[in-house]
């Protein structure tokens, strides 16, 4: 009987130690909400709205260096907003590849850089229905589709369609 209980302990620690579950601590995850793309020095650049930031020679490397360089998990599926900066147009498709973003994530076209913390607030109470999907649907069928401009600044922007 006693020889039974300690190999029953034993495959409970094993289990658990070998076990695919993982826990994480909620106070070091970073969920970002308004993520913004752009080009400065020949770098594509990611900045969140929580002031986090990565830059690398294409998105892959800038996701990866946000995620080495901050102080916690960037969840990036709580994310609602993509502003792409006109400077940083050449790395859209690839960001859009790497299937980082949830599929219902809004894009917006921006033609001058965009402060992610200052535009979040004001993004998400005026949504758009152009998102990561749609254009995903469109680029595979060959449908245009207008993505809204995002304009102004200082907490008073404007969309247009």
């Amino acid at each position: 009987m006693k020889i039974s209980g300690i190999v029953t302990v034993i495959a409970i620690l094993l289990a658990l130690l070998l076990s695919p579950f993982s826990r994480t601590d909620v106070a070091e995850l970073l969920p970002v909400q308004t993520l913004c793309l752009r080009q400065e020095e020949g770098q594509c650049l990611l900045l969140t709205d929580g002031g986090l930031m990565g830059q690398g020679a294409d998105p892959e490397e800038a996701l990866a260096d946000l995620q080495r360089t901050a102080p916690g998990k960037v969840v990036f599926s709580t994310t609602r907003q993509l502003v792409v900066e006109e400077s940083g147009s050449e790395y859209f498709k690839p960001l859009l590849d790497l299937e980082a973003l949830r599929p219902g994530t809004e894009v917006y076209w921006a033609h001058q850089p965009v402060d992610p913390a200052d535009a979040s607030g004001w993004l998400n109470r005026h949504g758009v229905n152009t998102t990561v999907s749609r254009l995903q649907a469109a680029w595979l069928t060959g449908e245009r589709v207008t993505i809204p401009r995002l304009t102004g600044g200082e907490g008073r922007y404007e969309v247009i369609a």
